[in-house]
């Protein structure tokens, strides 16, 4: 019994399904025409479901998937007050454990985490870790994304440049960080939870880097926690390579991090060292007593 009852389900479908009608109406009056040229929200992601007729439809699985998984924590900002107590502590909490979660990533593939308070003669702002290695990797983390959902998608091209300053600092932190390890060759990564709604396009992620004033040379991804999960499946000694790779792709073959693993990971068959066993505590609970062992492997080329 996973108390999927009639009320949850019509309260849940209430708030991520809308109709046509009422999709079209939140597309032409919520968007703004500059706003989504330039950074192109993804106009699913407040309606992930949509209404036709006697039928509900998912235009993408995807969505609808992070809707209710790693992009819930929209759901929760958006339910609290911007100021309140409640918000801020929330904020505060994730935060923490989110921290922790990314580092048990990379731990999971092998790779050491050091905090970056550790490194002599780093002054200022700093990035919560790095790996340590022929190449450093370091890694700031933002969770929650101080970004409420619905507040951006029905802004304007200038509030949203304002609200993108909150992230500005994730860059100041790193680019700080990788200078204080040079000479040496250093990558830097910004974690993010939820994901972004935003495209691939690199519009955006310009712009935060022209407001945080951090250099340019550097290479600061802004990447989703999924996007982590599915890097973190990859022996430790092609993570890096693949970060680079996929940043010096040209910006109109770059598309999300999580297409370009995917294209890597062809013919392979794995499981996460950390994940699995955490998809099969899941599964125990909320399946008690039912036997998944005899499922097949998902190969990746499949």
């Amino acid at each position: 019994e996973l108390g999927f009852t009639p009320d949850l389900i019509d309260r849940y479908l209430a708030y991520y399904a809308t109709d046509y009608d009422g999709y079209r109406k939140y597309l032409e009056g919520s968007i703004d025409p500059d706003l989504q040229e330039r950074y192109k929200f993804k106009a699913l992601w407040r309606y992930p479901l949509i209404r036709m007729g006697e039928k509900i439809w998912a235009p993408c699985i995807d969505v609808l998937m992070k809707a209710v998984s790693e992009n819930i924590i929209y759901t929760i900002l958006d339910t609290y007050p911007p100021r309140g107590q409640e918000s801020q502590q929330f904020l505060i909490d994730c935060g923490h454990e989110f921290e922790e979660y990314v580092k048990a990533l990379f731990r999971s593939a092998g790779l050491t985490t050091v905090p970056c308070d550790s490194i002599p003669g780093l002054i200022g702002v700093r990035a919560e870790f790095y790996t340590p290695g022929e190449k450093h990797l370091v890694v700031e983390c933002k969770s929650p994304v101080p970004l409420r959902r619905d507040t951006m998608i029905s802004g304007k091209l200038d509030d949203i440049r304002k609200d993108l300053t909150k992230l500005s600092k994730a860059f100041e932190q790193a680019d700080n960080t990788m200078k204080a390890l040079s000479p040496k060759k250093t990558f830097g990564l910004i974690v993010t939870l939820p994901t972004l709604p935003f495209s691939a396009s690199p519009d955006w992620q310009r712009t935060i880097l022209d407001l945080s004033g951090a250099s340019a040379k550097h290479i600061i991804p802004i990447v989703s926690v999924g996007d982590i999960e599915i890097l973190t499946c990859f022996p430790a000694n092609e993570i890096l390579p693949l970060i680079e790779a996929h940043e010096l792709q040209p910006d109109q073959d770059k598309g999300y991090m999580a297409q370009f693993l995917a294209k890597q990971s062809q013919g392979r068959s794995w499981k996460h060292p950390l994940l699995d066993a955490e998809y099969e505590r899941i599964l125990a609970h909320a399946f008690p007593g039912v036997d998944f062992s005899e499922l097949e492997d998902i190969d990746s080329s499949e």
